[in-house]
């Protein structure tokens, strides 16, 4: 059986440049479901999918056929990401599979700027 998100989760696509790491862009994924990224990252049912997940050329041809998204892995990285849009609520449910997704902006910090997430394939 297929997990559904919880209504306080949103996915998007998020842009960095390779060139200073910043955020460039993102884009909402409403029209994907958990259960079609946990297939194409290869993930157990059991994962909510709540950390960054590396978009890699191969999966370009499934995003780009729901979107108007033009990839260039050349100078830009993208990540599928959860971002919390109810706190409160996420709080209440106890999470998601024992989870908590990430807020889309710090409160405590409002100046604080999101920069590409370090993973094994993109350490130096």
């Amino acid at each position: 059986m297929s997990l559904v998100d919880p209504i306080w989760v949103t996915r998007i696509l998020a842009c960095y440049s390779k060139s200073d790491e910043s955020l460039v862009a993102e884009y909402d994924l409403e029209w994907v479901s958990l259960g079609e990224m946990q297939k194409l990252w290869h993930q157990p049912e059991s994962e909510p999918m709540f950390g960054c997940f590396a978009v890699m050329p191969t999966h370009r041809n499934f995003i780009e056929k729901h979107t108007n998204i033009q990839f260039n892995f050349e100078a830009y990285e993208y990540f599928i990401e959860a971002i919390c849009t109810d706190d409160k609520a996420m709080r209440l449910d106890g999470g998601f599979l024992g989870q908590y997704a990430a807020p889309r902006e710090l409160q405590a910090f409002p100046d604080a700027k999101r920069v590409l997430p370090k993973t094994s394939l993109n350490s130096k």
